[in-house]
């Protein structure tokens, strides 16, 4: 018998062009887990249960997401959430301040696993986590990272390099604190949002142009971040809008959202009056 001695090349140009073209793995490649994993090195029967696998989740604003019942990670594809160390506790709420405030950890943004931390180390304490703007996750079970770490140890140095960035941003915020009052830690503060999360360009009816930033805040989340009591975190961003570097979006104060003068907030926190003693408000003495 004769063998052939052309074959058919092209299946594999073909699926990896169909590879090319799925919304799902284009999506893996743009992920922190996955970085610098490119689909197409993976066997298809790899590829068959990471899709069977993983999911996509949306958290609705507000809404908690509970890491109690399992090693799952998460990742954050769009939307923001914050993150306590506690709830808060029937009783500590006063007015707007609160008694034994629980600890602001941290904001996190697209591109940051949530669940990282007790993957790692799997006794670590259950954090509050809470979308503060409607979100989409990648929700991907514990199980299936590590078998697939075990022949892609790149996702274990994905993993590292999550938790380091995440570390860095304590750097940041040390910085931020060291800034001489409220004033001047929310002008900073706004300064490393804009930063981090991108923002979009907003022309108000005067003309001026502003940068609104991406995702809400509360105010009582920013006097945690600070260790402030609630009318001193207030304060400061009264006193930043009176000084039109700070706005609400759409003159919405109920929305959470801020648009910021960029060029302003440098300039007052260069200003000799930036430096002057917060006068109104008070400072709590725990930190957030």
């Amino acid at each position: 018998m004769t063998l052939p001695t052309d074959f058919e090349r092209t299946l594999t140009l073909r699926l990896l062009d169909e590879l090319g073209k799925d919304n799902f793995f284009n999506m893996l490649r743009k992920t922190t887990l996955f970085r610098n994993l490119p689909p197409e090195q993976m066997p298809l029967t790899t590829l068959d249960e990471i899709s069977n696998s993983v999911k996509l989740i949306r958290l609705a604003k507000n809404d908690m997401l509970d890491l109690r019942k399992s090693r799952t990670l998460y990742e954050i594809i769009s939307g923001y959430v914050i993150i306590y160390d506690r709830a808060l506790q029937a009783g500590e709420l006063d007015g707007k301040n609160v008694l034994n405030p629980p600890a602001l950890l941290a904001w996190r943004v697209p591109g940051e696993m949530l669940g990282d931390f007790r993957f790692a180390i799997p006794d670590a304490i259950i954090d509050k986590i809470t979308a503060t703007d409607d979100c989409l996750l990648l929700e991907i079970p514990g199980d299936l990272v590590h078998r697939l770490a075990r022949s892609y140890p790149q996702i274990y140095l994905n993993i590292a390099y999550n938790l380091a960035s995440k570390a860095n941003k304590t750097r940041v915020r040390a910085q931020i604190l060291r800034q001489p009052n409220a004033n001047c830690m929310i002008a900073r503060l706004f300064l490393e949002l804009l930063e981090e999360r991108g923002y979009e360009p907003v022309t108000d009816e005067d003309g001026k142009e502003w940068k609104l930033v991406n995702g809400s805040f509360r105010i009582e989340d920013i006097a945690a971040f600070l260790g402030y009591e609630y009318r001193g975190a207030e304060s400061g961003v009264l006193a930043l809008i009176d000084e039109e570097l700070l706005a609400h979006h759409q003159n919405n104060n109920r929305s959470g959202r801020y648009i910021c003068d960029d060029a302003g907030l440098r300039e007052y926190l260069a200003q000799d009056k930036a430096k002057k003693p917060l006068k109104r408000g008070a400072r709590n003495d725990a930190r957030g």
